[in-house]
C-alpha cells in the first residue's frame, strides 16, 4: 500500500512500522482514532475493541481507506461476545472484521487466549475461519497484557511459558504496555525472551507534547522499551498511544497528532543511528559467536 505524503517515513526491513494506537468507544466509534491517524500521517491504526459494547461498523474501514489511505494493521479483540443482544453484537464484529480483512489483507487479529473453543460466544473459531476464507495473510496473535501479567507470580516465568506455547502453535505475540504498570516489569528481559515472535508492541508516550522526555515511571519504562526494541533491530509494529486531552478533557486531535509524529520521528531517528552504527562496525565484531570456545 502506498501513502500520499512523501515526507512520511517508509517502513524498512530493519526499522519498525510505527502506527497509531486507538480505542473504539463503548458504542464502537473510531472517530478520534481516524482523525488523529489522518492528521499525524502514520502508516495505520492499531484498534482496541476489548472494552467496546458495540463494535465498529464496516463503514469505519471505508472511512479509513478513502481518501486518506490509512489501513487497520492490528485489532485487539475480546475473548468472547456474550450478554445482552450478544447475537447482534457478534454479527456486527464479524461484519467489521471481514470488511477489514478483505480491504487490508495483512493484519494481526489479537486474541487474549487462543484456543479451539467452539462455544457460540467465542471469537476463536470465527477468526480461524476468516483467516482460511479471506486471507492467509491474517495473523492470529496472542495478546500479553503486561499490567494483568504483573498481578500473578514471576512475570518472566509466565513469559517463558507463553513463548513455548506460541512456538508450538506457530503464533505471534502482541505486547500491551499501556496503562498502570509496575516498576518491577523487566521490559528488556521480556523483549529478549519473546524475540522474533513479537509482532506488535502497544506503548504509552515517552515524550511530552513539547518534545521533552517524560520522566514519570511510565515514561521511563516506555523509553527503555523503545531503546531495547531499536537495539534489537526490531522490525515489527510499534503502536504509539498518543491521546492528548484538551482543556475540556476531550481528546485534542491536533495535539495528539503532533505528539504521535514526534514519537514516530524519535523511533526513526534512533533506528537510523542504530543502523549506521552497525554498518560501521567491522564484520568480525558483528559475529556474536566468534569468541566462543570450540566444542
Amino acid at each position: 500500500m502506498t501513502f500520499p505524503t512523501p515526507s512520511s517515513p517508509s517502513p524498512h526491513a530493519q526499522r519498525p512500522l510505527v502506527i497509531m494506537a486507538c480505542a473504539a468507544s463503548v458504542l464502537g466509534s473510531l472517530r478520534n482514532g481516524i482523525a488523529i491517524a489522518q492528521e499525524s500521517q502514520l502508516h495505520g491504526l492499531d484498534v482496541d475493541v476489548r472494552s467496546s459494547w458495540l463494535m465498529p461498523t464496516n463503514l469505519s474501514v471505508t472511512d479509513l481507506a478513502t481518501p486518506h489511505n490509512v489501513a487497520i494493521r492490528s485489532i485487539w479483540l475480546p475473548e468472547r461476545v456474550d450478554g445482552w443482544q450478544a447475537a447482534r453484537r457478534r454479527e456486527r464484529i464479524e461484519t467489521f472484521l471481514r470488511a477489514a480483512a478483505e480491504r487490508n489483507g495483512q493484519m494481526n487479529l489479537i486474541l487474549p487466549r487462543v484456543t479451539t473453543d467452539a462455544e457460540s460466544t467465542s471469537l476463536n473459531g470465527f477468526v480461524r475461519t476468516l483467516r482460511r476464507d479471506v486471507s492467509r495473510r491474517l495473523q492470529i496473535t496472542l495478546a500479553i497484557n503486561a499490567a494483568a501479567l504483573m498481578r500473578n507470580a514471576d512475570h518472566l516465568d509466565r513469559i517463558n511459558a507463553i513463548r513455548r506455547a506460541v512456538e508450538e502453535w506457530d503464533y505471534q505475540v502482541a505486547l500491551d504496555l499501556t496503562g498502570d504498570l509496575s516498576v518491577r516489569w523487566e521490559t528488556e528481559a521480556v523483549i529478549a525472551k519473546l524475540g522474533a515472535r513479537l509482532a506488535v508492541v502497544r506503548i504509552d508516550p515517552w515524550l511530552l507534547a513539547d518534545g521533552r522526555p517524560d520522566v514519570t515511571p511510565r515514561g521511563r519504562l516506555a523509553a527503555r522499551t523503545i531503546a531495547m526494541l531499536v537495539d534489537q533491530g526490531y522490525h515489527g509494529m510499534i503502536a504509539v498511544h498518543a491521546d492528548a486531552p484538551g482543556w475540556t478533557g476531550r481528546t485534542d486531535v491536533t495535539a495528539s497528532a503532533t505528539l504521535a509524529r514526534a514519537l514516530r520521528d524519535d523511533i526513526m531517528q534512533r533506528s537510523v543511528r542504530n543502523i549506521t552504527m552497525l554498518r560501521d562496525v567491522p564484520t568480525e565484531q558483528k559475529d556474536p559467536t566468534r569468541d566462543l570456545p570450540e566444542r
